[in-house]
């Protein structure tokens, strides 16, 4: 899936759960959640200024492959319960947190392409402010 669909269909699905989407032929369909994948749906509706739960942020970071995703160059960079914890805090939006987990996922994607070892969470968050879209605030 082309990262730019992906990001759409995350945004679309944002606390609805994560739908899996089969690229396998020529007519793609969401397909049934796989038991592997937390289903969300029993998650509450979030207005965008409400403030998120760590469900809602877990859940939105699993989306964007934060969490249950294994990079093979940088497997160390996925999120821990210390991550969900800090981004809770924050009290951003959740299309603020979107642009935010958006904009990993592309560092990360890039990362991968190249080769690039990224340290540390700071190190990634750094890195992701070049993949920001002009639409994040």
């Amino acid at each position: 899936m082309k990262p730019v669909l992906f990001s759409i269909v995350c945004i679309s699905v944002i606390f609805a759960g994560c739908a899996k989407v089969d690229t396998s032929n020529k007519n793609p369909q969401a397909m049934e959640p796989s038991t592997s994948v937390k289903d969300a749906s029993h998650l509450p509706q979030v207005a965008d200024s409400a403030k998120l739960s760590k469900d809602n942020v877990r859940e939105l970071a699993r989306c964007y492959d934060l969490i249950g995703h294994k990079w093979q160059v940088n497997p160390h960079l996925e999120f821990q319960e210390g991550d969900i914890s800090y981004w809770t805090e924050q009290g951003l939006t959740k299309k603020q947190l979107g642009c935010e987990f958006e904009s990993r996922q592309k560092a990360l994607q890039d990362a991968e392409t190249t080769g690039e070892k990224i340290r540390t969470q700071g190190d990634l968050s750094y890195k992701a402010k070049k993949f920001k879209t002009s639409n994040c605030t």
